[in-house]
């Protein structure tokens, strides 16, 4: 009884071992869109798909045998009808929901072109990154735009 008692013990440790240590494999990737124009460096915001008043930045799952970064280029251009290349990790950001545990990596990314392809109906605004951060609120992924 104690083998099992201490081997579920070390197993529990390990696991927040892992999950402080980022570890774990994102389950979400989502983009940091950025483009210059008229001299000012812009961010593009998405309106949440629950919340119509709330800003977030493109995100969504990632599909099974698809790369973080591709999910990104995805689901940015899914949700916004714009083409975007990743350049670097930007952060990760880590939340449970009843659902279960999201990680999304966020990628800093390069605007290319507005298809305006997407049929989700969300608005859509390119602000300078303090006022993205306001726009944000208390989303986590402020965090990660104030890193940039």
């Amino acid at each position: 009884m104690f083998l099992y008692i201490s081997v579920g013990l070390a197993a529990i440790t390990l696991l927040i071992l892992v999950i402080r240590l980022g570890r774990l494999p994102p389950t979400h990737a989502g983009g940091i869109v950025i483009k210059q124009e008229e001299g000012r460096r812009l961010v593009l915001l998405v309106t949440s798909s629950a919340n119509k008043e709330k800003w977030v930045l493109p995100k969504g799952r990632i599909e099974k045998k698809e790369t973080p970064e591709f999910a990104a280029i995805r689901e940015v251009m899914e949700e916004t009808g714009v083409s975007a290349k990743p350049l670097k990790k930007a952060g990760t950001v880590t939340y449970r929901r009843k659902s279960g545990r999201v990680r999304i990596v966020y990628f800093l990314m390069a605007f290319e072109a507005f298809y305006n392809t997407s049929t989700e109906g969300r608005k859509l605004a390119w602000v300078e990154k303090e006022k993205a951060i306001k726009m944000l609120g208390a989303h986590s992924a402020v965090k990660v735009l104030k890193s940039i």
